[in-house]
């Protein structure tokens, strides 16, 4: 059997495709062979956290921010959601912090561990806070 050119052409652009949806995902920081929990946390202010950014544990980069929404009947509060690898167990007094990821201003969510009687499961709510920022926290010491 004879493949017509147009057919070949067709799987080609497919592939291409295919290939350049999951290289573009890939470099977001998404990755489809892995396996990961949700879980969701309420911020006043999220200081300019965006979606990709890392989710870390004492700096070891352990998932990512996957959604931010408002929610105005809450009083315009932001919930985000964190993808966390499934390995990875989050105790039930684990605080979730926005930091200053560097000193340019990129931001992280610090996952801060303590010691835990249970744990969080998938879809649960963390409890969140705010590293207050580096040269805020800078001009207040040096400028009162």
């Amino acid at each position: 059997m004879k493949i017509s050119k147009e057919l070949k052409v067709g799987l080609l652009a497919v592939v291409a495709l295919a290939l350049f949806y999951y290289g573009f995902n890939f470099l977001k920081g998404i990755d489809f062979f892995s396996s990961t929990n949700q879980y969701h946390v309420v911020y006043k202010n999220i200081e300019g956290l965006t979606v990709s950014n890392p989710v870390l544990i004492n700096g070891f980069t352990v998932g990512r921010v996957s959604e931010i929404n408002l929610l105005p009947e809450r009083r315009n509060e932001i919930a985000i959601t964190i993808d966390v690898d499934k390995d990875i167990p989050v105790g039930d007094s684990t605080i979730a912090e926005i930091i200053s990821n560097d000193l340019l201003g990129s931001k992280a969510v610090e996952l801060k561990l303590k010691k835990d009687s249970g744990f969080f499961q998938d879809g649960d709510t963390l409890y969140g806070s705010v590293q207050e920022n580096q040269i805020a926290e800078l001009q207040k010491r040096f400028f009162p």
